[in-house]
């Protein structure tokens, strides 16, 4: 037989046997999930009955899979119970596990050209590989996707968003890909005051992206959105990273335009953007606002009718109420303003923590916003920052959930498998914890989450 084929054969024998093997030591531990405790502040016997469910991605070897775990606590952190998943909507890639998605609002950017190579092409079913298409509605698309849209007053024109900011691209190649030298070739500065031109159509399109490109340089601006049935509201915050300011051409304040409830197909999972063409002109500024005052949260209140905002003013946060016909409704004032604010705004209620100073909950109530939880924030912070040689806790995911009764306040880290625990009454914290999970891989919250007290 030819040497060099033998040399082949015993080649490719050694790496079925690592790959055997890999899968083997993946497969010991696959229904062997389980948490410690790590207890830093209060009684842990707050947390009898209290219910998780979440996820676990963990890779190996570059294998990666779901995992659906409950995590049900009685004093203790018992054994997880871990079962593949049904279905799932995660992104697959052969050499990135490190750039493997969590869900629909933390993708790759279909931009990254690098990444799309080895992307698989469909989103599939991860028990029967079944392939799928799923078809939903602008306004669900909306508020799904961490979104925002980019303004077209050309084809080498774009405002693009990444993360939580929208950088100008300039397609100098025509290849379609942007990166982070083809947005330096002008500044945002240059677009904004072009400004949109009256009676020209310009293309609003959804983006996902699960990646933001660091910025210090000074055409960095901050935008966000939400939407109602008919209409999608943006903000654009017009003042550089450098300190200067931009002009968007129709005033500042909250932007309003009406999309109505167009279908949209999303092939091949997320991995295509939808869109829909709408006339310049139809653009108006809903809610006038001051200069001085930055937007920190905005969300649309589905059921009253309302928009709310916090927002930033002379180094105070504010709350404020909105009508459909943008009118001020309600004006609270939350507190001192600061560089660290964490803000989750979910069904009637909303979630102000400032880190190192205050955390407040506010309920909607006959309408109005009403201060249910007010409390120092700092003891969980800095016990928990101490606890974990100062790890930095702005960098990790929060969720936050009430009940009625408690405030539980769950932080997780992107790359992670190890959350943050914390729960408050009415009044104060009353635990804090660590919680690490034995299996390497990166924890998912689904969108539909809830935490349930038995």
């Amino acid at each position: 037989m030819n040497k060099a084929l033998l040399v082949l054969l015993s080649v490719l024998l050694i790496s079925s046997f690592g790959t055997y093997k890999a899968l083997s030591e993946i497969s010991s531990h696959r229904n062997d999930v389980e948490f410690s405790q790590r207890n830093i502040y209060g009684d842990s016997s707050v947390l009898n009955g209290l219910e998780l469910h979440f996820d676990i991605l963990g890779y190996h070897k570059n294998i990666v899979w779901e995992n659906d775990i409950r995590f049900t606590q009685n004093g203790f952190v018992s054994k997880s119970e871990v079962q593949p998943a049904n279905k799932t909507e995660h992104r697959h890639y052969k050499d990135k596990i490190d750039k493997v998605t969590l869900n629909l609002m933390d993708n790759i950017s279909p931009d990254d050209a690098e990444l799309a190579s080895v992307m698989e092409e469909i989103t599939h079913d991860s028990v029967n590989g079944q392939e799928y298409e799923k078809t939903i509605y602008i306004k669900d698309y909306y508020e799904y996707y961490p979104l925002w849209c980019f303004f077209s007053v050309n084809d080498e024109e774009l405002i693009r968003k990444y993360g939580q900011s929208v950088f100008y691209d300039k397609n100098d190649n025509n290849t379609g890909l942007y990166s982070i030298e083809s947005y330096n070739s002008r500044k945002l500065t240059e677009f904004l005051k072009i400004g949109i031109p009256e009676n020209e159509t310009i293309s609003i399109e959804v983006i996902n992206h699960g990646i933001s490109f660091g910025n210090s340089i000074g055409y960095h601006v901050e935008t966000m959105s939400t939407c109602s049935d008919n209409m999608i509201y943006f903000y654009v915050n017009n003042r550089c990273t450098d300190g200067s300011t931009v002009e968007f051409g129709r005033g500042y304040g909250i932007f309003r335009i009406p999309y109505g409830n167009v279908e949209q197909n999303n092939y091949k999972g997320v991995y295509k953007y939808s869109g829909i063409d709408i006339d310049a002109d139809n653009i108006d500024l809903f809610y006038s606002m001051d200069e001085n005052e930055m937007v920190k949260a905005l969300s649309y209140d589905e059921a009253g009718r309302k928009l709310v905002l916090v927002t930033e003013k002379e180094d105070e946060t504010w709350l404020k109420v909105i009508s459909d016909e943008g009118d001020l409704l309600q004006q609270l004032s939350v507190g001192e303003a600061g560089d660290k604010t964490d803000i989750c705004m979910q069904d009637d209620y909303l979630v102000i923590n400032e880190k190192g100073s205050y955390l407040k909950l506010y309920q909607l109530c006959n309408g109005n916003y009403e201060l249910k939880i007010n409390t120092d924030s700092t003891v969980m912070d800095n016990a928990c920052d101490e606890s974990h040689n100062n790890f930095d806790l702005s960098i990790m995911r929060s969720k936050y959930y009430y009940d009625g009764k408690y405030l539980t306040v769950v932080k997780t880290h992107n790359y992670r498998s190890f959350i943050l625990l914390g729960v408050y009454d009415n009044e104060k914290l009353l635990y804090a914890g660590w919680h690490d999970c034995n299996l390497r891989g990166r924890i998912n919250w689904p969108d539909d989450t809830r935490i349930n007290w038995k």
